[in-house]
């Protein structure tokens, strides 16, 4: 038995007996991590489900490490319909998945499962949720671009992934810890034979270096998070059209995206990305598609200071 689990515990589910029909009777999404009290994807999910007219609920599930595994022996047997994953889990789930899709195996991490029987699909859809992001709010093509990544952690992987195979002209991966960005480059090297594809220390140099003929500034690391933290990247070296986007989405406009817009460059939250990425999951786990214009509302609506 699973106990002391915040916010809500397991609800009640057989576990034997026929298999349960997960588009049509009511189901749980979770959204699985340590912590998740934070988080507005039960405002979303929610939401879309009842605007959709699906019985579902989405509940968000404290579960410490150690409560992975009886979480996963239940979770296929019960009416499960899906789950987010979340730090700290989205590496430590792999050893419960049965199927990964191709973006989950190169980037080494899920946050997003969709149960099938007793079959679980691990999918990760940071790359693909940050190209809706940049495509529909952004307006941005890809195509012959030169694009700056900082950070080379998780979700500089699935950003560098996916932007790969889109026709760039250039990625640089800028990191703190050189070896990391390096190796980030030679994995993204993998999927692209025309992108070139470049690492170097993130310090005052090699950002000016980079700056120059940048289409497109991302970062990706945590900082920012606490709303005055900001990497101080010189946008005033890059081209007066570049972007500037960051995949922090709370403060609704972080540090860095204020020092981008004070330097004259459009700029995209991490909202957008957060957003997209929760039309995806929607869509894995029901097979249709998500109410994005609703899920969009609410969200700005919860992130914007009262």
């Amino acid at each position: 038995m699973i106990e002391k689990i915040e916010p809500q515990t397991l609800p009640s589910a057989p576990l034997h007996g026929r298999r349960v029909e997960r588009r049509s009777n009511p189901c749980v999404a979770w959204l699985i991590g340590d912590p998740v009290s934070h988080s507005l994807s039960p405002l979303l999910h929610n939401a879309a489900f009842k605007k959709v007219g699906l019985p579902h609920v989405y509940v968000p599930l404290r579960l410490p490490h150690r409560l992975l595994r009886p979480f996963f022996g239940l979770a296929p047997h019960a009416r499960t319909l899906g789950m987010n994953v979340t730090v700290p889990h989205k590496e430590a789930v792999l050893r419960f998945i049965d199927h990964l899709s191709p973006e989950a195996k190169v980037c080494g991490a899920v946050n997003c499962i969709r149960v099938r029987g007793r079959r679980l699909e691990g999918f990760n859809t940071d790359g693909s949720g940050f190209l809706a992001a940049i495509k529909k709010e952004f307006g941005f093509d890809a195509r012959g671009k030169r694009v700056v990544i900082l950070g080379a952690g998780g979700a500089a992987k699935g950003v560098a992934h996916a932007l790969a195979p889109c026709g760039l002209r250039s990625i640089i991966i800028l990191n703190r810890t050189v070896s990391r960005a390096r190796s980030l480059a030679v994995n993204v090297r993998t999927v692209t034979r025309k992108t070139i594809v470049e690492s170097a220390a993130l310090d005052r140099t090699s950002m000016e270096h980079a700056a120059e003929g940048a289409d497109l500034i991302v970062q990706t690391t945590s900082v920012g998070l606490d709303g005055r933290s900001a990497i101080r990247f010189p946008f005033q070296d890059s081209p007066r059209q570049a972007r500037v986007a960051d995949i922090v989405y709370r403060p609704l406009e972080t540090p860095f995206l204020k020092a981008a817009k004070k330097a004259g460059r459009r700029t995209l939250g991490g909202w957008a990305m957060f957003l997209y990425q929760a039309a995806e999951s929607f869509q894995i786990w029901t097979g249709q598609p998500a109410p994005i214009p609703l899920m969009r509302r609410l969200l700005l609506s919860s992130l914007r200071p009262d």
